[in-house]
């Protein structure tokens, strides 16, 4: 009976931290420049720097400052780990038609 209990006090304890890891997330979104935040779904969905330069019409060089300023506010320190943190944000990517590039 004693292990059921702590179940229940186990589950809200996990839902409360990743609710403020959500929360953290978002502020740090949020810090993100608009073109910042445009770009960061199109990187998160596997487009390549040359293809996410093509659809937001402009040069694969400004995508490389953009995901670096990306990854510094958002404090990753891996492309995967960003690539979590917008899966965790649940970011809108945009269709698939914009990327026939």
């Amino acid at each position: 009976m004693a292990l059921r209990s702590c179940r229940r006090t186990v589950q809200p304890d996990r839902l409360r931290k990743e609710t403020r890891e959500i929360a953290a997330l978002h502020a740090l979104y949020e810090s993100l420049t608009p073109r910042e935040q445009e770009l960061l779904p199109l990187l998160a969905s596997g487009l390549l720097n040359k293809q996410a330069a093509a659809v937001l019409g402009i040069t694969e060089y400004t995508v490389q400052v953009h995901r670096g300023h990306i990854m510094r506010k958002m404090r990753a320190n891996s492309f995967a780990t960003l690539v979590r943190q917008a899966s965790k944000l649940q970011l809108e990517t945009p269709s698939t038609a914009t990327f026939d590039v």
